[in-house]
């Protein structure tokens, strides 16, 4: 009986160290998988974190040498400096390029007196829009004269243009540039609009988190995450009482280039100023922004918002889109101070 108590004994002190060892060796392999775990997160959700950080870190960068363009282009646009400059750009990664094909246009109008009118359905194929008549009148204008702007802020030459069933059509690749519409009835103006192209500076990189971009067009700064886009800088509008001011900034690129890279690199971007001009100082009507390109809805919503009841926001084509800003109270009248400035930037 003793004998049988010490053989078990001693099994049951074998079973407890093997149980001991088996832990320690479940515990190790546990902290092992804990902390390869641990590290493989560390790879898959820090790595994106950096990539992320490192691609804000550049957009701030460019966002800072985009405002030190526009301050470049206010001193030649005002004369403090002189009429071109040359600034160095240094981007850590992304590319810069100009873009060409979007239709960066903005489009003033308003009228003299009572009549009221607005635009839609802009054809740039056919070089045609809609104008719509909103005033009473049965015949309120009956002519149509169209002119090229010259940089002086002058009027160039006269555009052929038809005017029937409501339409306003230019001669086919002449929509484009800058261009003033006089409505006229008996010669005398009833309305005018001014339409203006412009092109925009993007720089653009990439992230483990999405796509980025920055957009400098008419004087103006967008921010773009993943088609997410908010304003970082307003171009000039001046609203006060009952006067309204606006600095359109046509930005022209002769040439149009790409530069990219994996590291950091420099772009020189020469700065040159073709001419400003006062082109309204005057009491007018009825007056409407329109803003039309791949950013037109942040900037129209942006405006509504930041001038809060100076505006209203109508969607003239009836796509569901706003497209036009009409002034609050404009309809009985406001002082208009309106500017113009053209200026290239291109590549050396």
């Amino acid at each position: 009986m003793l004998r049988y108590n010490i053989k078990n004994m001693k099994l049951r002190i074998f079973k407890r160290d093997r149980i001991d060892a088996i832990s320690t060796v479940i515990s190790a392999i546990l902290a092992i998988t804990i902390f390869v775990g641990a590290a493989i997160s560390t790879i898959f959700l820090g790595i994106p974190y950096i990539n992320d950080l490192q691609s804000q870190e550049s957009l701030e960068n460019v966002e800072m040498q985009f405002k030190l363009i526009l301050d470049n282009i206010k001193d030649i646009v005002t004369g403090e400096a002189d009429g071109k400059n040359v600034l160095t750009l240094a981007i850590e990664e992304g590319s810069l390029s100009n873009n060409k094909n979007d239709f960066d246009r903005t489009i003033l109008m308003y009228s003299y007196g009572n009549f009221n009118f607005s635009i839609s359905k802009l054809d740039n194929i056919v070089s045609k829009f809609k104008l719509n008549i909103i005033s009473n009148e049965s015949e309120p204008i009956d002519e149509v004269d169209i002119f090229r702007i010259n940089d002086d802020g002058n009027l160039g030459e006269e555009l052929l243009s038809t005017y029937s069933d409501s339409y306003i059509t230019i001669e086919p690749n002449l929509f484009k540039g800058k261009i003033v519409i006089f409505l006229n009835k008996s010669g005398v103006p009833k309305g005018k609009i001014w339409l203006f192209d412009s092109e925009s500076l993007v720089f653009k990189t990439q992230s483990n988190t999405g796509s980025y971009k920055l957009i400098l067009e008419k004087g103006g700064i967008i921010y773009t995450k993943n088609k997410n886009s908010q304003v970082k800088k307003l171009f000039n509008i001046y609203l006060k009482h009952n006067s309204f001011g606006l600095h359109v900034l046509q930005t022209n690129v002769s040439k149009p280039f790409t530069v990219s890279g994996g590291g950091e690199f420099n772009i020189r971007i020469s700065i040159e100023s073709r001419g400003s001009a006062l082109q309204e100082l005057n009491n007018v009507f009825n007056l409407r922004l329109q803003l039309h390109g791949e950013n037109a809805q942040t900037w129209l919503k942006y405006i509504n918002n930041k001038y809060v009841d100076k505006f209203v926001l109508l969607d003239e084509d009836n796509n569901g889109l706003v497209d036009t800003l009409f002034l609050s109270g404009s309809q009985n009248g406001v002082d208009l101070t309106f500017l113009n400035s053209v200026v290239n930037l291109n590549k050396v």
